[in-house]
């Protein structure tokens, strides 16, 4: 299997001189050049920060993770799941330069295995790619609507029932598959502003709330505290299950290559995409964490707090009611900017499908937009 992987990206370079565009590495894919490559190595990149959102990812779970084994499972997993994806980034960003197309992770798998279980392969990793990134889709239009929610009740508005939020988290989708209608130039520059946005929010999270809090937690609590809030008694449960929350801040970091298409220099700058993207959110997602559980002192107060949402009522705990109403605001607004790229995305992994026919309708879907260039 290794030699049929070396075989194959061996005799794909010797097929394309070293004067071939993007449009030409494409077509010896097999694949001709439809969407307009309007992205460049930093959008990219944005895409990815942006679509992972560590710290909208952090903030949606963070909750889940304190009762799941408490701090110590927090930071220590968060270290393994940082030293682990990058290894499996560098991989991925590697077969990225060989193949850089929106398929990306179901195309690869494709072309790598050996050839009587290349279909399966890659019908299998494609649909889970899918369905899991639709799901990302989702989860963040009901993290948006559940903050949004626990926002307007800090600000003294109307509890708002699980029927507004349901319905809120609907009309974002909406709102988000709108917006990725105009070009994807446009886009990518919401996207810069967006990573902009996030590496602003860790800054104000980190030097507000420390500077702010009356009494700064110990290194001993936030290192070696544990809490169990399953009602599962066995430890390596539970310290398992409590690395999913790590596991999902990090999930998306492929984003530049389903981007790859519509990127310039596309077998650079969608690898860099790949490994810078995993690298930021490691170190954001660590500066994130370590300045918010330097702020609690007590798990039950933070999982138990007035809006039900640790992050929300550690702020206010922390920072005090307008600082605390500031930094929510902001949550929302990265929130906001995380479905809009996750959104991007999905339409990627879809259009890919239908161009290799695996959806159904494929032929209507596949189309591109005459004018912005964008897939159906």
């Amino acid at each position: 299997m290794v030699f049929n992987i070396f075989e194959k990206i061996k005799l794909f370079y010797l097929s394309i001189t070293s004067s071939d565009d993007d449009e030409l590495i494409l077509e010896r894919m097999g694949y001709k050049q439809e969407l307009i490559r309007g992205l460049g190595p930093y959008m990219n990149f944005a895409f990815g920060f942006t679509e992972v959102g560590v710290v909208s990812s952090i903030s949606a779970l963070f909750g889940y993770g304190l009762s799941t084994g408490g701090p110590a499972t927090i930071i220590w997993g968060w270290l393994v799941t940082f030293a682990m994806t990058m290894i499996v980034g560098y991989s991925m960003a590697e077969i990225c330069s060989t193949y850089p197309a929106a398929g990306s992770v179901y195309h690869w798998s494709g072309m790598i295995v050996p050839e009587k279980w290349a279909p399966l392969a890659s019908f299998v990793c494609g649909w889970f790619n899918f369905l899991g990134n639709a799901a990302g889709d989702a989860s963040f239009a009901g993290a948006f609507a559940s903050f949004l929610a626990a926002c307007i009740s800090l600000s003294g508005g109307e509890t708002l029932s699980t029927g507004d939020v349901v319905g809120i988290s609907i009309a974002i989708l909406a709102v988000w598959t709108i917006l990725n209608s105009i070009r994807v130039t446009e886009v990518g520059w919401i996207n810069v502003l967006a990573s902009f946005i996030q590496f602003s929010t860790v800054i104000f999270i980190l030097v507000g709330l420390t500077a702010r809090t009356s009494q700064l937690s110990t290194g001993h609590f936030v290192f070696t505290t544990y809490y169990n809030g399953t009602g599962w008694s066995q430890k390596s449960y539970v310290c398992s299950i409590g690395l999913l929350s790590s596991l999902f801040a990090f999930s998306g970091y492929e984003a530049s290559a389903h981007m790859a298409e519509e990127t310039t220099s596309a077998r650079t700058a969608a690898p860099y995409g790949i490994v810078f993207t995993c690298f930021a959110t490691g170190i954001v997602g660590l500066i994130f964490l370590l300045g918010l559980l330097f702020v609690i002192t007590d798990v039950d107060v933070a999982l138990n707090g007035p809006t039900l949402q640790p992050v929300v009522d550690t702020f206010v705990a922390a920072g005090g009611e307008k600082y605390g109403k500031f930094l929510s605001w902001l949550i929302v607004i990265n929130l906001f900017f995380a479905g809009l790229s996750s959104v991007s995305v999905t339409g990627r992994i879809a259009f890919a499908l239908c161009k290799d026919t695996a959806l159904p309708y494929a032929d209507y879907w596949s189309k591109v937009h005459d004018t912005s260039k964008e897939p159906f």
